[in-house]
């Protein structure tokens, strides 16, 4: 294997390098506080390019509402009830696996006699869960809050209020960025989102008493807002690892006093990028506890050996936002050459298996080789199959760099990650480089090795769950019991 590098890599073009940039700039300015909610949505609009002669990136004029703003205020005040709890809990859930694991985190708060309000939007599927769940297991301290008004003249003064702000915003950050760096497109809709988010909690807060507070993502925008409010105020506030750390502006500055994250390696990069971010900056970090704890969302149980399975389980990352922010076309274009390579080769697989990623329709090129190789190409819909439903099926996995093939590892299913010299990189996998990396031209040849020898493959298959015991902390799922509770929020 060439030498891996020591830190993040990024091949030429990728955005994410201007998205480092542009998240240098708004973090060391005077209104970070201000802007850090914003971060997450423009993300993947930062680019190169000079925009400050571009007049279609210049905001629209921002008009001065403040002397209506307590009127305004006062109107979608109107009728706020006080409610109180020990912790506050912001889920902003929507796949299963993370819904699920926010139903062990109450429920190991209630055992230790926690009172909780939680977060969530009453039309949404993680409501109607938590609820349930709470309801079944006989959770009574819970209280739900939704402060989205359903009133319409509610609803159009909050969003006039966050327009005037976004606007506001949107020039402070395009003032700020640095020569060479622009936003692509108009933001305006999702800044205006971001602004919602804080005007609602700015007005709500009055009305809502908590001691601690625990937010599953730390960069969306309304868990931001709220994560900065009461770290100014001296409260707790615990976040948890979303997946692999796959570039440095996308999981810092974590904006929390804790974080829960999937184990040693994951810890000392959180750890190390999170501080020299903030000494860049001139800040000193948010965080001041970095605790591995394990999988907080799939299931790391270990599986038979699926060696007679013959099947390899593709993992899908194709997405036209991931191929320009990573910069990772080639890599794309790699797999697809390999996944050809493999159909035409006798490799001693019987069937390949393409999971499609939850955000993408199935592809053009998916369907020509389902077409092409109907007897030995399938393809999975993730939202009907469990990543779990098809790891028991598989006997290898391959992708590039997905958390699905750390999570494949654990449960003994050996991953392949395609990588060579010059391609992205992130240090958060390197507990798999040495046996789990390979070059295009090795792919054949190692499925071949291992397809036709059980004790290569079993040798494999050990060293998978061996390495996933430095990804995942002692390759255990997180229950939340009560040691975990009284460190997280101690009495």
């Amino acid at each position: 294997m060439a030498q891996i590098p020591a830190d993040f890599c990024f091949p030429p073009g990728a955005t994410a390098e201007a998205a480092i940039a542009a998240q240098m700039a708004l973090y060391s300015s005077p209104y970070y506080r201000e802007l850090l909610p914003y971060f997450a949505g423009l993300e993947t609009r930062f680019e190169q390019g000079n925009h400050k002669s571009d007049e279609n990136l210049t905001p629209p004029e921002y008009r001065d509402v403040s002397s209506r703003y307590l009127k305004l205020k006062n109107c979608v005040l109107r009728g706020k009830k006080k409610i109180s709890g020990d912790v506050l809990v912001v889920g902003e859930c929507s796949r299963p696996a993370e819904i699920d694991m926010m139903k062990r985190l109450i429920n190991g708060l209630s055992q230790q006699k926690r009172t909780i309000i939680y977060l969530t939007f009453s039309n949404t599927t993680e409501y109607r869960e938590i609820q349930t769940f709470a309801k079944e297991i006989g959770i009574k301290d819970i209280e739900f809050l939704d402060f989205y008004s359903r009133d319409i003249i509610q609803r159009v003064i909050l969003r006039t209020i966050a327009r005037n702000r976004a606007v506001y915003n949107w020039q402070i950050i395009h003032d700020l960025l640095p020569e060479g760096i622009s936003i692509h497109g108009n933001p305006l809709d999702i800044m205006i989102g971001t602004a919602t988010a804080q005007t609602a909690w700015e007005h709500y807060r009055p009305y809502i008493q908590f001691n601690e507070v625990f937010v599953r993502n730390h960069w969306n925008p309304l868990s931001a807002t709220i994560a900065i409010d009461a770290i100014e105020e001296g409260k707790t506030v615990v976040t948890t690892q979303h997946g692999v750390i796959s570039t440095p502006e996308a999981f810092t500055p974590i904006i929390a006093t804790k974080i829960l994250c999937f184990g040693s390696a994951s810890e000392n990069i959180l750890s190390k990028v999170d501080q020299e971010l903030a000494f860049q900056a001139k800040r000193s970090p948010y965080c001041q506890d970095f605790i591995p704890i394990g999988s907080f969302f799939d299931n790391i149980s270990e599986l038979p050996s699926n060696f007679d399975k013959k099947t390899m389980l593709v993992i899908d990352q194709h997405l036209p936002w991931t191929e320009q922010f990573y910069g990772i076309k080639e890599e794309f274009q790699t797999l697809q050459s390999t996944i050809d390579d493999i159909s035409n080769s006798n490799t001693g697989l019987e069937k390949l298996i393409v999971r499609l990623h939850p955000r993408n329709k199935i592809p053009h090129y998916w369907l020509e080789l389902v077409h092409q190789y109907p007897e030995f190409v399938e393809i999975s819909d993730p939202v009907h199959n469990s990543l779990s439903d098809d790891l028991k099926r598989s006997s290898l996995t391959f992708g590039l760099f997905s958390g699905a093939l750390a999570t494949a590892a654990a449960r003994g299913i050996p991953p392949m990650f395609l990588w060579q010299p010059g391609w992205y990189y992130t240090p958060d996998l390197s507990c798999f480089v040495r046996d789990f990396f390979f070059k295009p031209d090795e792919i054949l040849t190692g499925i071949k090795h291992f397809m036709s020898n059980l004790e290569a493959y079993e040798t494999l298959r050990q060293k998978a769950i061996d390495s996933s015991f430095r990804y995942y902390h002692g390759r255990k799922m997180c229950d939340f019991d009560p040691e975990l509770i009284e460190r997280i929020f101690p009495k």
